[in-house]
C-alpha cells in the first residue's frame, strides 16, 4: 500500500499526531488546486504507526515498509520530538530511502534550531545536511509549519499545497472562497425557497438566519486567529463586530474577546493623536508626560489620570521627537520642518526656537544639566545650542556617513555617535570637537550609550556583538557575543553593573557589564527586538519590538512579568522615573499608560521552603497554602492579609482540603498520615494513620467522612467521627496519586501510577467506569462545580476534560511540553486552569479546549493553582516558595462590562472601525461589514463617542 504522508512523532504526542492524522484525512482539496487522481479531492492515506501498524513480529519492519513506502513525512516537532530517538531514525530512514520525498516539520511546541536545548523542537536528523561519502544520504531543507501560528484549516492547506506542489496562496484563497461560498449557496438557496414557496417561508427565513449566524461564526475564528499570531487590536475588532452581526453567538465573541483582553494587559484608556505618534517622555517630576505626532501637535498628559492637559500646535509638517529638561520644567519638540523648539510646561507657552538649518530631525534634547539643547539631522549634522543665549554652541557637521544615534554622557562631557561605517565616535560636550574613534566592529554600529557614571560606552552593532569602551581613552574593554543576528540596542543598568541587549534574533540578553558574561536569555516576542532598558532602580527590563508587543521582565534573573499589547507593528516603550508607569508608543494614532501588576505576591520566596499546595475554602473567605517547613498558612482574600498559621513540626506537609463548612481542614504529609485540624484554633483533631503512605485526602461532600488515596493503590474512606469500618475500593494496579468526590458526592474518581482514571459509586464505592487516554501517571484531578466534566492532569504532559455521562473526552488540553500537575474548574465551569512542573499555569476553555491565557511562570520546579470563588482570581504556588495572586477578571466579566472596558481602554478612535484595506483584502469581511466608517462599539450602552481632536 502507499501513503501520501508519513507521520512521525513523539509518543508524547499521540494527541496530537491522532489530531493531524485525522485533520489531513478529512481533508479536501478545493476545485482548481492541482490534478487529484481521487474524485472526492481527498488527500489520500496517512500512515500513523499506533493507528495503521498490523500485528507483526516486526514492528520496526513494518514501520520501514510504511516509509518507503510514503511520499512525503510529515513530523510532528517539539522538545519530544527533538530527543527521540525513533522520530530522528524514522526520518534518516525517510531520507535515505524516498528519493525526492518532501519533508514538512510541523511545530507544536518549542523552537526550530535554538541555542536551548530544551526548547529545541527539530529532532538532529532534521538538521544533518549531505553527507558527499555516503550517496545514499540526501539534503534536507524541512518545511517549517508553525501550528500554534498558523492553526488548523491554515496547516492542512500549507501541507496540501506542498504534496501537490502548488501555489499555498492559490490554494488557499481558493480554500476560503469555498467556504464562503457554501455559506452563501446556503443562504441563497433558503433565501429561494422562501420565494417559490410561500408556506415555507418562516421555515426559510429561521434557517436563513442560522446560515447567516453560522457565516458570523467566522468572525470568531478571525478574532482568534489574530490573537494567536499577536495582532489585538484586529483580533478585537473582529470578536466586536461578530457580536453586532449575530448576537447569538455571543459566547464565541466573549471568549475570545476575553483571551485577548488578558493578552492585552491592564492599560489606561489610549492617548489619543490624529497621527502616528513619534515620541513619548514622561517628566522627571511633576507628574506629566509629553507625546508628539506626525499631526503636528504635542499634548500634554496627566500620568495618574490620563486626563489631557494641553494641546499644543507646533508645526502642520509633523513631530519628530519630544523631551523633558531635568527639572520638568521644559519640554523640547523637534519637527519635520528642522525647527527645534522649548516650551514651558506649566502653560505651554513657547519659549524660544532653534533652527536644524534644513528640514527633517531624528533625535532632539536637553543635556542632563539643562544648559543646552541639542538635535541630530537625517543629513547626520549635530547642533548644539546654548538654551539661556540661544546661541549656537557648535556643530558636527554631516558627512557621507549616516549617524543612527547621538548620545550624551550624564556630566555632559561627551558625545558620541553611532555611525554607519563601523565605528562611533566621542566628541567633546563643550566644543563638539573629535576626541576618539571607537573602531573593532564588523558592521554599522546602531546605538552607543554612557553608563550613569560617564566612564564607559556601550555600543551595538550588525556584526552580532556588543562591546565596551573606556569613555576617556576610547579602550576596547568587552564584547558581548551571543547573539545570533545584529543587535539594535544596549544600554548600561544604572549602577553599571549589568548591560541590556535587544537584538534581529527576536531575543533581549542580559550581561556583566564587567565580565561580559551572559546572565539571561529574555525570549518570547515573535519578531525582532528593536529595544531594551532598565528601570531606574534596575529591578526591570522593558523590551520592544516589531511584533507590537511591550514586555516587562525582571532585572535580575529575566523572568517574564508581563506583556503589554495593545499596538499594531513596531513599537516604543520607556519607564516613568519611579518604575511604576509604562508609556508606550508605536505606528499607530494611539500612545498607551500601563501600570503593570499582574502579579500579586502574598508569600516571597523563603530560602529552602517550597509550596506543595494551594487551596480556596468553601466560603470563598480563606486561602491556604501548605510549605515544605510543615506550615499552613491562612489568607483572608478580601484584605490579603495574613490571618493565622497552624504549624506540623518536622513533617513536609504535601497537601491541603476545607471541609464544606470552611472551619476545618486536611492535610497529607511527608510521614504518609494524614491529619484533620481546627482551622480558627489550629489544633489537630486527628490522626489518620494507614498501611501504606497516604497521598492525598479530601473531606466528603457531607463533611462525614475523609477520602484518602493510597500509594498502595488503593482508596479508603475513613469516618471523621467514631471508629467504624473503613472500606477500602481497589481496582488500579498503581499508586493513587489523587482522588476526589463529585460536588453532590455521588460518585468519587480517582487518578493513578497506572494512567487511569477509576470512576466509583460515592455511595457504595462500586466502580462504574475506567477511563483511558493518558500515556503516563494522572495526578491531578477535579470536577466541574454541577459534576458534568472531569479534569484530568497527567505526567504526559497533557489534560483531559471528560464528560462524565458519556465517559468520553470532551477535550484535550495539550499542556507546554511539561508534565501538569494541577488543575481546577472556574466556578461557573466554564474555564480550567492547569499548571505544570515547568512553573507556567494557563487557563483553558473548558467547552472547545481553546487555549485563553498563559501566565508566565518562575518556579523552575512545579506550581500547584486553584481559582477564587468568584472566578476573578488564580492563586499559584511555587516550589520556589512564592505564593502569588493573579488577576484574570478580564476571563470571566460578562460581555457588556467586558465589551465597553475593550472600547474604553484598548480600542482609539482609529481603531474602532476597519480600514478600506482590511475589508478589500478579506472577503468575508467585505460580504458582512463592507462598511469602514462602521464602528464595532455601536451599541454599547455607556460607550461614549471617542473625543476627536
Amino acid at each position: 500500500m502507499s501513503y501520501r504522508g508519513f507521520i512521525s512523532y513523539s509518543w508524547q504526542d499521540k494527541a496530537w499526531g491522532r489530531r493531524i492524522h485525522r485533520w489531513l484525512e478529512l481533508y479536501r482539496v478545493p476545485d482548481g488546486a492541482g490534478e487529484m487522481a481521487d474524485p472526492s479531492r481527498r488527500l489520500g492515506q496517512f500512515f500513523r504507526d499506533d493507528d495503521d501498524m498490523p500485528a507483526a513480529a516486526d514492528i520496526g519492519h513494518v514501520v520501514r515498509v510504511a516509509i518507503e513506502n510514503s511520499e512525503s513525512l510529515i513530523v510532528v516537532c517539539s522538545p519530544r520530538a527533538a530527543t527521540s530517538k525513533w522520530v530522528n531514525a524514522e526520518i534518516e530512514h525517510f531520507r535515505r530511502n524516498v528519493v525526492g520525498g518532501q519533508v514538512f516539520a510541523l511545530i507544536i511546541d518549542g523552537e526550530p534550531n535554538s541555542t536551548n536545548p530544551a526548547d529545541e523542537c527539530f529532532p538532529d536528523a532534521l538538521r544533518i545536511g549531505y553527507d558527499e561519502n555516503d550517496p545514499r544520504a540526501m539534503p534536507i531543507e524541512p518545511v517549517g509549519i508553525d501550528l500554534r501560528r498558523d492553526g488548523r484549516d491554515r496547516v492542512c492547506a500549507r501541507l496540501a499545497a506542498g504534496m501537490l506542489g502548488v501555489s499555498f496562496d492559490d490554494l488557499w484563497q481558493r480554500t476560503r472562497r469555498r467556504n464562503e461560498l457554501r455559506q452563501r449557496i446556503l443562504v441563497g438557496a433558503l433565501g429561494a425557497i422562501s420565494v417559490t414557496f410561500g408556506v415555507l417561508l418562516m421555515w426559510a427565513l429561521i434557517n436563513g438566519q442560522r446560515a447567516h449566524d453560522t457565516l458570523s461564526q467566522f468572525f470568531a475564528e478571525r478574532a482568534w486567529e489574530k490573537l494567536e499570531t499577536g495582532h489585538i487590536l484586529p483580533a478585537a475588532r473582529f470578536a466586536l463586530a461578530g457580536w453586532q452581526i449575530a448576537p447569538g453567538n455571543q459566547p464565541l465573541y466573549l471568549a475570545a474577546l476575553g483571551a485577548l483582553r488578558q493578552a492585552a494587559g491592564v492599560s489606561d484608556p489610549p492617548l489619543l493623536h490624529n497621527d502616528k505618534v513619534t515620541g513619548a517622555a514622561f517628566s522627571p517630576i511633576g507628574g506629566l508626560l509629553v507625546t508628539g505626532s506626525h499631526d503636528g501637535k504635542a499634548r500634554i498628559w496627566d500620568t495618574a489620570t490620563g486626563e489631557l492637559k494641553r494641546e499644543i500646535p507646533v508645526n502642520d509638517a509633523g513631530v519628530t521627537a519630544v523631551a523633558f529638561i531635568a527639572d520638568g520644567t521644559r519640554f523640547v519638540t523637534a519637527d519635520a520642518s528642522g525647527d527645534v523648539r522649548v516650551w514651558r510646561s506649566a502653560d505651554g507657552a513657547s519659549i524660544s526656537t532653534f533652527d536644524m538649518g534644513q528640514p527633517g530631525i531624528q533625535q532632539a534634547g536637553f543635556y542632563p544639566d539643562g544648559s543646552r539643547v541639542f538635535a541630530l539631522g537625517r543629513d547626520g549634522a549635530i547642533r548644539v545650542w546654548n538654551l539661556e543665549s540661544g546661541k549656537l554652541a557648535f556643530e558636527i557637521p554631516a558627512t557621507d556617513v549616516h549617524i543612527w544615534a547621538v548620545s550624551i554622557s550624564e556630566n555632559g562631557s561627551r558625545l558620541v555617535l553611532a555611525r554607519d561605517d563601523n565605528t562611533a565616535q566621542v566628541h567633546s560636550g563643550a566644543t563638539g570637537d573629535l576626541q576618539h574613534t571607537l573602531e573593532g566592529h564588523q558592521g554599522a554600529v546602531f546605538q552607543a550609550r554612557f553608563s550613569r557614571n560617564s566612564n564607559r560606552i556601550v555600543t551595538a552593532s550588525e556584526d552580532g556583538s556588543a562591546r565596551v569602551w573606556d569613555a576617556h581613552t576610547g579602550r576596547l574593554l568587552t564584547e558581548l557575543w551571543g547573539h545570533q543576528r545584529e543587535v539594535l540596542s544596549a544600554a548600561f543598568s544604572r549602577d553599571g553593573t549589568q548591560i541590556v541587549t535587544a537584538s534581529v534574533d527576536r531575543t533581549a540578553r542580559v550581561w556583566s557589564a564587567s565580565s561580559g558574561k551572559e546572565q539571561a536569555t529574555l525570549q518570547g516576542h515573535a519578531k525582532f527586538v528593536s529595544g531594551a532598558s532598565f528601570s531606574d532602580d534596575g529591578q526591570r527590563i522593558l523590551t520592544t519590538s516589531e511584533d507590537g508587543a511591550v514586555r516587562l521582565w525582571t532585572g535580575l534573573d529575566g523572568h517574564l512579568i508581563a506583556t503589554l499589547r495593545g499596538h499594531d507593528g513596531a513599537v516604543s516603550a520607556a519607564f516613568s522615573p519611579d518604575g511604576a508607569t509604562v508609556v508606550s508608543w508605536g505606528d499607530d494614532t494611539a500612545a498607551r499608560l500601563w501600570r503593570p501588576e499582574p502579579e500579586r505576591i502574598l508569600l516571597p520566596a523563603a530560602r529552602g521552603e517550597s509550596l506543595f499546595s494551594v487551596s480556596y475554602a468553601p466560603d470563598g473567605k480563606t486561602l491556604a497554602a501548605v510549605s515544605s517547613g510543615g506550615t499552613v498558612r491562612f489568607w483572608d482574600t478580601e484584605s490579603g492579609a495574613l490571618a493565622s498559621h497552624l504549624e506540623a513540626p518536622g513533617e513536609e506537609i504535601y497537601t491541603v482540603a476545607f471541609s464544606p463548612d470552611s472551619q476545618r481542614i486536611v492535610t497529607t504529609s511527608g510521614d504518609g498520615a494524614a491529619r484533620i485540624w481546627d482551622r480558627t484554633t489550629g489544633t489537630m483533631r486527628r490522626l489518620i494513620a494507614s498501611e501504606a503512605t497516604i497521598n492525598g485526602a479530601r473531606f466528603s461532600a457531607d463533611g462525614k467522612h475523609i477520602l484518602t488515596a493510597s500509594q498502595a493503590g488503593y482508596l479508603e474512606l475513613w469516618p471523621i467521627e467514631g471508629d467504624g469500618p473503613i472500606p477500602k475500593l481497589k481496582g488500579h494496579t498503581g499508586a493513587v496519586f489523587t482522588a476526589t468526590y463529585s460536588p453532590d458526592g455521588s460518585m468519587i474518581a480517582s487518578g493513578s501510577e497506572d494512567s487511569t482514571v477509576i470512576l466509583w459509586d460515592g455511595s457504595t464505592g462500586a466502580a462504574l467506569a475506567t477511563l483511558r487516554h493518558h500515556g503516563r501517571s494522572v495526578g491531578a484531578i477535579a470536577f466541574s462545580p454541577d459534576g458534568s466534566r472531569l479534569v484530568t492532569a497527567s505526567d504526559d504532559t497533557t489534560a483531559v476534560i471528560w464528560d462524565v455521562a458519556q465517559r468520553s473526552v470532551a477535550a484535550i488540553l495539550p499542556g507546554n511540553g511539561s508534565p501538569i500537575i494541577s488543575a481546577a474548574f472556574s466556578p461557573d465551569g466554564s474555564r480550567v486552569a492547569t499548571g505544570d512542573d515547568r512553573g507556567l499555569s494557563q487557563i483553558w476553555d473548558a467547552r472547545d479546549g481553546r487555549l485563553l491565557a498563559t501566565l508566565p511562570g518562575r518556579s523552575a520546579s512545579g506550581v500547584e493553582i486553584a481559582i477564587s470563588r468568584d472566578g476573578y482570581t488564580l492563586a499559584t504556588a511555587g516550589q520556589d516558595g512564592v505564593l502569588k495572586l493573579w488577576d484574570i477578571r478580564a476571563l470571566v466579566q460578562p460581555w457588556p462590562a467586558l465589551a465597553r472596558d475593550v472600547c474604553g481602554s484598548l480600542l482609539g478612535r482609529m481603531q474602532r472601525t476597519f480600514s478600506r484595506d482590511e475589508i478589500k483584502s478579506d472577503s468575508l469581511l467585505g460580504s458582512l461589514w463592507p462598511d469602514p466608517n462602521r464602528d464595532v462599539c455601536s451599541g454599547l450602552d455607556q460607550v461614549a463617542p471617542v473625543p476627536r481632536y
